[in-house]
């Protein structure tokens, strides 16, 4: 699991500019550009039998324009839609006041990964990175606010497998 959400941790984006020192010639003008953006980070785990992730909502991109808490909570709900059907731990509930969950508990999500069959592991995280990397190729606010009008319902599938565990 560690190793699936290692190499998922980055979107990457892939395009052509223009170069700054024109040739004349149109062909040498234009060349491929590949930038990575880290999307969240973890520590390995070292024993127990959970994994904390913290996710960085500034690179998301309507970072700038919806809340990051927001974007957390969206985010929670398309895992829980097809083709993901993860349900994970979001870190406020673990948060001892709210002021701590409002100002940085969004950040943070706990999967646990004794709470699924060995079997299954690998095919959730794999569910649960391309969530991710869907999440953060949405670009319109009203998907969002989709996301969390539907989130507010408390209705999560019978299909949806949890990585959640015992709190």
């Amino acid at each position: 699991m560690a190793g699936m959400l290692a190499e998922g941790r980055e979107v990457v984006k892939s395009g052509r500019r223009k170069s700054l020192a024109g040739s004349g010639d149109e062909s040498e003008d234009e060349w491929a550009v590949v930038e990575k953006t880290q999307i969240y980070d973890f520590a390995w785990p070292m024993g127990g039998m959970f994994l904390w992730l913290k996710f960085d909502f500034s690179t998301h991109p309507l970072g700038r324009r919806v809340s990051h808490a927001s974007l957390s909570r969206a985010l929670w709900v398309l895992w829980t839609h097809k083709p993901y059907l993860v349900l994970v731990s979001p870190g406020t509930i673990f948060c001892p006041t709210k002021e701590i969950a409002e100002a940085k508990g969004y950040a943070y999500f706990r999967l646990c990964f004794a709470a699924c069959d060995e079997s299954e592991l690998a095919p959730i995280s794999t569910r649960f990175v391309e969530g991710i990397q869907a999440f953060w190729r949405i670009k319109e606010e009203g998907k969002i606010k989709d996301l969390l009008d539907e989130g507010g319902m408390g209705v999560v599938s019978e299909d949806v497998t949890g990585m959640g565990g015992p709190c």
